[in-house]
């Protein structure tokens, strides 16, 4: 009878340590597949320090950055730090607005631009959402996620000598920072 038991508890010994052992490599795995928890240091701590006032508005792209970009620089106010529907609820014509500038379309605050009512990205960006500061990250895989490509916006912002660039991280050069030039 005793050595069914130690049978037992070997059989039960080896599946736990099995166990753990398999979730010790997913957490390994899945750790190692994360993007840095400090990716966009350089360009926050770059904000902070060459705004001349607190409080600067920084243009995002994505909600997702704003997380990081607040826990490095939490001086700054920055655009679309939550999901951009929660914007649509609130105010349409900046959602509208912030969409199209994002996708690279003619930029009007409704859903459907009629002709000759549109503008620049660099007028609404800087009159209308009064930013001093564009970030920008073109990657467009981080760790194992795929990110969704914003070409169209960073095609805008580098064609426009009004947007100047005046920061790109070194250890992640698809990471940049403009400034509204006034």
């Amino acid at each position: 009878f005793q050595e069914k038991k130690n049978l037992i508890a070997k059989i039960i010994l080896g599946v736990i340590l099995m166990y753990a052992t398999v979730n010790f490599a997913l957490l390994t795995e899945i750790h190692q597949s994360m993007p840095a928890f400090d990716r966009y240091k350089g360009a926050a701590l770059y904000i902070k320090n060459h705004s001349v006032d607190k409080n600067e508005i920084v243009f995002i792209e994505k909600f997702s950055q704003y997380p990081q970009l607040v826990f490095f620089n939490n001086s700054e106010l920055y655009i679309m730090g939550m999901d951009s529907v929660f914007t649509l609820h609130a105010y349409p014509k900046l959602y509208w607005l912030y969409n199209h500038i994002m996708n690279g379309e003619p930029i009007c605050p409704t859903e459907k631009c009629q002709g000759s009512s549109t503008t620049d990205a660099y007028t609404i960006i800087r009159d209308g959402f009064l930013a001093k500061y564009i970030f920008t990250d073109s990657a467009e895989k981080i760790g194992v996620y795929n990110m969704p490509s914003n070409k169209m916006f960073t095609d805008q912002i580098m064609s426009d000598s009004r947007f100047r660039e005046v920061y790109v991280d070194s250890k992640y050069p698809e990471i940049r920072v403009y400034e509204l030039s006034s």
